[in-house]
């Protein structure tokens, strides 16, 4: 087996990558915020499309009279006879 030549390997530096290739690191980085920055752009122009459209929905909410809940009386349980009440459980 012929022997290395010194210099022949490419040095490890960090995260495995040799230092041919650290540039990579970089330009995922850049890459990876270029598209967190684009997504945040559409974002911000698709809320101010349509912003107007809810502030007219919510203002036509807020304009309408609160609808009222119906009254409900509970009615008082009816009375059980201790008789009754005995043999409902087995007891007779």
């Amino acid at each position: 087996m012929k022997a290395e030549e010194h210099g022949s390997r490419v040095r490890i530096v960090k995260y495995g990558m040799g230092e041919s290739e650290q540039h990579k690191i970089l330009e995922r980085h850049v890459t990876v915020m270029e598209d967190r920055r684009a997504i945040a752009n559409y974002h911000f122009a698709h809320v101010l499309a349509r912003g107007p459209a809810l502030r007219a929905a919510f203002d036509s909410m807020s304009k309408q009279a609160p609808a009222q809940p119906p009254v409900v009386t509970p009615a008082p349980p009816a009375a059980l006879a201790t008789d009754d009440l005995r043999s409902l459980l087995g007891l007779e």
